[in-house]
């Protein structure tokens, strides 16, 4: 699950959403909504994680988590 409100989401973003006109999944799926790249870790080295990102100067959110999916395939869930 990604929580949406971890990072704030660039008003360009919004902009072209609006303009296209885009479905919010599509949105999602298209542009990275300011974030570059998502490094997922076990819970259990988050800090360490995020300690190391600080050291190289880089911003870093914590932005979710993952889940078991009870059925089906596995899909990205937004909150």
């Amino acid at each position: 699950m990604i929580d949406m409100s971890a990072w704030q989401i660039p008003p360009i973003f919004e902009l072209l959403r609006k303009l296209g006109d885009l479905d919010p999944a599509d949105y999602r799926r298209t542009f990275n909504l300011g974030i570059g790249m998502i490094l997922i870790v076990p819970a259990a080295a988050v800090s360490k994680a995020g300690r190391a990102l600080k050291r190289l100067g880089q911003p870093f959110y914590v932005m979710g988590h993952v889940a078991r999916q009870r059925r089906g395939r596995g899909q990205v869930e937004y909150l």
